[in-house]
Order: structure tokens, then C-alpha cells, then sequence
């Protein structure tokens, strides 16, 4: 079982409540129009992966923020995992580069499925007064303990990572990125590796990029950059991140998943390069549909025009992620009223005054907020299942029977201070999946709003009336 956040493609006429969370295994599905996103996560009750002698021999990285967009079914025939693939470059996913020569050190045996040390890795629901819905996910990572005694034992390896998904806009922001004790490889985040073929090509600020001859990417440090990876999406990267951008296309020797069997291919990569100089990077995604709106490479020309901005990147460092949506991918017009989401690591006082909430009095959950003139709709979630009695879980081999049949969810109290007073019953209160046996405990003093019983990952979204 994995920490997963899934966006699933079904257009909004059709599938109006199309995105929906269970956090148990951190899964939230978000329907948009043939097109699906899934990231994938582990806490520490969400071990990392499964493998055995001779299967995923090298799955190690295969929870670390892994981002896979499907746009359709031929467009996943780009990841052939059975020739060529980097085991290391998992898309969306902040790994360490143990690929090509290295492979073989990612293979950490079979003796155990290990926890992430820290508690934090899950997605978000929120519906607002959109007809579907948007979400979140946030990982806080810290490498755990592998059973291996050469040096693959010793790495201190942590990040924090977010998602913010809006209709068919993904944000992707990553913080804190520490590798130490290393052997002297580096800390990467991937954001796409698909295979190539003389038809099949990737763009570089709009030049053509296929098989017929090797490449690699020249970073800016002056300029944004614009990918399109070879299932048509389009990735901005904005002036602070083209530093550390690597694009390369070229063949690339792997194995396959059963540890032995030699292939090669020929990709078209792209990734961010960490150092202790070059801790955090910023990407975002436009995802092609017909009823969207069409010119991709739009998104650029916004993002780098003062007052035009599909989206602000409010915070990102180690107490929170904050991204405000300002514009509609879909109509491509200002939205009358802002979606903000907050990714918290930490709790936090006087956050950002261009959104909707003052401060949060705890980390570890994730919130999102839409305020119009009369209402202001939040959700939000605690996803740590908090299991009582389950003491500090290293691997899967210190899981005993109560722990898989008696443990519960402790409830979790978190108060969010809202910028503007709302009056003290709340309009409406909602739980995404509507789950049996569980009922939100909400009060609000002055500006203040308190979720008495957070539990089970739930989202819980409440509607509040201004004054």
C-alpha cells in the first residue's frame, strides 16, 4: 500500500464530483477529460514499496513524490520501464541519481518494506463553488533506515515537496532538499523521461528534440523555460529554476525490473539538479484537452508578464507551501474570486496577506480556500492516521496483529484563523467520500476556526458565512 494522490480524467459535465480522498492510503482522484495524474507518496504508516528477489528489484525511489500523467493509454507506451528506463528519474519523484552504472545500488534487498520518518504524505479534496473538484498533495520526507550495511545505510537523504492541482493546471514546488553522507551522487527531481522515437519528440523552448541525434540542454540563468514532453504537455520553469535544469536526449542502458536482464533505449529527460546552493525548485504543467483552453505555451507568456499570472507562488520553505490560482486554465480568464491552497509543513502565524488565512496552529495538514463576497468555502485535512499504540515503525517486519486489527485513528485538533470574520455556525458542512460512522466537530470563535476531530485522512470542507 502506497501514499497516493491520483487527478483522474473525466470531463466536468460528465463526472461533476470527480474528485474524492481516502488518506488511509493518502488517494485522491480529481475527474477531468481523458486524462489522469497520480502521485504517489509513503508516511509512516504508508510503507515505501514492494519488491522480491527477481520483481521491482529497483522500486526503491517509486514513492518519492512520483508524478505520472496519463493521457491517454498510448501515451503511457512512452514509459517502457522494459527497455532503457532510469530506475533513479522516476517523474515528479526528488530521488538520488543511483541510475545507469550505478543501478545495482538500487537494489536494497528484500528484507523489509520501510516507513518515511516523518508522518507527513497525503492528499486534499475542496469543492468551493466549482461544479468539479481541485486538490493538493504535500510529502514531507526523511530517508529511513535501509537494512543494507555499505554505505546506502548511512545517507542522510530528506525534502519537502508539494502539488497543487487546479482543473488541468499541475504546480509542482519542492523545498528543502538535503543530501548528505552520499558517496558523492546528487539529489534530483525528475519531471519527465519518455522514449523517443524519429515521430515520437520532446520540445525545448519550442525546437524539436527526437531520436535522430543526441542533445543536451544548455541551462538559462537569465530566462524562464518551456518544455513539451511526447505526450504534448507543456511545463514551465520559471527564471529561478532554469539554472538547474537538465534536458538530454539520449540512449540509455537499465535493466529490467528482475535485477538482470540488460536493455537500452532511447529518452528524452528532463530534470532539476540539487545542491546544498540549489535546495528548492518551482515547475508547472499545462495538460492538453479540447474543452481547455488550447494555446499552451500561453501559461509562459502569463508567468513572465508583471499582473497577468495564472497563479503566485505566495510561500515555499520549511513551514509551508502556499499557491494562490488567479486565473481559469480552462476559460482562461480571471477567476472573480482566488483559490489559495496551503501545503503546512510547520504551524504558522502571519502567513501570506494576499490569502485567506492568518495562521495555522498546526503542520502536517494540508487546506484549501476559495472566499467570495458572502462565503468563504475551506477544506481541509490531517492525513497522519495517527494509529494509537503503534509506536515508531521502521519496516513492514514491525507491523503485529494490533496494529492491523485493533488500532484507531487519534483525532487531531487544528485551529485555522481566517483574515476576515465569519459568523459562528457554519453554512454547510461536508466530509469528501462520505464516509459511515464519522461526523466533523466544528466550532468557530471571533475569526477562528476549530476542526475538534480530525481523523482517518479525512477531507473535511465547511462553508462559512462572511460578515
Amino acid at each position: 500500500m502506497n501514499s497516493t494522490a491520483v487527478s483522474q480524467g473525466k470531463s466536468q459535465e460528465q463526472s461533476p464530483e470527480g474528485h474524492w480522498s481516502k488518506n488511509f492510503a493518502a488517494l485522491s482522484i480529481h475527474r477531468r477529460k481523458n486524462w489522469a495524474v497520480t502521485v504517489k507518496g509513503f508516511n509512516n504508516f504508508v510503507w515505501d514499496y514492494e519488491t522480491s528477489a527477481n520483481e521491482n528489484v529497483f522500486g526503491l525511489f517509486a514513492s518519492h513524490g512520483a508524478l505520472l500523467i496519463a493521457n491517454d493509454e498510448a501515451a503511457l507506451q512512452h514509459h517502457d520501464i522494459d527497455t532503457g528506463w532510469d530506475w533513479s528519474k522516476i517523474p515528479g519523484a526528488t530521488t538520488i541519481a543511483l541510475g545507469n552504472s550505478n543501478i545495482d545500488e538500487l537494489n536494497i534487498g528484500t528484507t523489509g518494506r520501510f516507513y518515511n520518518k516523518r508522518r507527513f504524505a497525503g492528499g486534499l479534496t475542496f469543492g468551493g463553488t466549482m461544479t468539479s473538484k481541485n486538490g493538493l498533495f504535500g510529502m514531507n520526507f526523511k530517508q529511513p533506515e535501509y537494512d543494507v550495511s555499505d554505505w546506502r545505510g548511512n545517507i542522510r537523504f530528506q525534502f519537502k515537496k508539494s502539488v497543487f492541482m487546479f482543473e488541468n493546471l499541475l504546480v509542482g514546488l519542492g523545498s528543502d532538499i538535503l543530501l548528505q553522507r552520499n558517496n558523492m551522487k546528487i539529489a534530483q527531481t525528475t519531471l519527465f523521461q519518455d522514449k523517443l522515437s524519429s515521430s515520437q519528440f520532446i520540445k525545448v523552448d519550442g525546437s524539436r528534440k527526437d531520436a535522430s541525434s543526441n542533445y543536451n540542454h544548455v541551462p538559462s540563468t537569465s530566462s524562464s523555460t518551456s518544455l513539451t514532453d511526447a505526450k504534448g504537455n507543456f511545463y514551465y520553469i520559471p527564471r529561478t529554476s532554469s539554472p538547474i535544469l537538465k534536458v538530454t536526449v539520449s540512449t540509455q542502458t537499465s535493466k529490467k525490473d528482475d535485477g538482470s536482464t540488460s536493455t537500452s533505449g532511447k529518452y528524452g529527460t528532463a530534470w532539476f539538479e540539487h545542491s546544498s546552493a540549489n535546495p528548492s525548485y518551482e515547475y508547472a504543467v499545462l495538460i492538453p484537452t479540447a474543452s481547455y483552453h488550447t494555446q499552451l505555451s500561453d501559461l509562459q507568456t502569463a508567468q513572465d508578464t508583471a499582473g497577468n499570472k495564472v497563479y503566485k507562488v505566495l510561500r515555499m520553505d520549511d513551514r509551508a507551501h502556499i499557491v494562490q490560482f488567479l486565473k481559469s486554465p480552462k476559460s482562461w480568464s480571471g477567476l472573480s474570486h482566488p483559490v489559495t491552497g496551503y501545503v503546512m509543513f510547520r504551524s504558522a502565524s502571519s502567513l501570506p496577506s494576499d490569502g485567506p488565512i492568518t495562521d495555522v496552529s498546526s503542520g502536517e495538514c494540508l487546506i484549501m480556500v476559495e472566499e467570495t463576497a458572502q462565503f468563504i468555502h475551506l477544506a481541509i485535512t490531517y492525513p497522519d492516521l495517527a494509529l494509537r499504540g503503534a509506536g515508531t515503525l521502521t519496516d513492514s517486519r514491525d507491523v503485529g496483529e494490533s496494529l492491523l486489527y485493533t488500532s484507531e485513528s487519534t483525532e487531531k485538533i487544528v485551529s485555522v484563523t481566517l483574515r476576515n470574520q465569519v459568523q459562528t455556525t457554519v453554512a454547510d458542512t461536508k466530509v469528501h467520500g462520505t464516509p459511515a460512522s464519522y461526523t466533523p466537530n466544528v466550532d468557530i470563535s471571533g475569526q477562528t476556526v476549530h476542526f475538534r476531530n480530525l481523523k482517518n485522512g479525512f477531507s473535511v470542507e465547511v462553508k462559512l458565512t462572511r460578515i
